[in-house]
């Protein structure tokens, strides 16, 4: 059963699953410092994590998407690791930010090395 559904995971993503991994946590990571931040401020809706959950499967399908353009252009997950790359950068701005509503000290080197990525992310997806 394990190996069927090992098999069915690299089928829609890919043979590496690293990056993925690697992303999920970040995800997880955005959700617990959304979920304690509205807590915080009181703003807590069923409707808006609702929300948040479907834009984490949206990304997943997007990858998918992404795996099967690299299959059919032979490209080696190019295209995928590019668009979970940009994903992660994506997620760790958002958990910064729900960092600092919660008043988190954030290391200039850090925002810096992200917004770095970011911007590679932007160039790549220009060219």
């Amino acid at each position: 059963m394990l190996e069927c559904s090992l098999n069915f995971l690299h089928l829609i993503f890919g043979h590496s699953l690293d990056y993925l991994l690697l992303l999920s946590g970040f995800m997880l990571q955005h959700l617990f410092t959304c979920f304690v931040s509205q807590l915080e401020a009181q703003t807590f809706s069923i409707k808006q994590a609702k929300n948040i959950l479907l834009q984490k499967i949206t990304i997943f399908v997007i990858i998918s998407l992404a795996h099967g353009i690299d299959y059919l252009l032979g490209k080696n997950d190019l295209l995928r690791n590019t668009t979970i790359c940009f994903y992660i950068a994506h997620e760790a701005i958002q958990t910064l930010e729900n960092a600092t509503h919660l008043h988190v000290l954030i290391p200039i080197k850090l925002k810096e090395a992200i917004k770095h990525l970011l911007k590679l992310q932007e160039d790549e997806s220009n060219d």
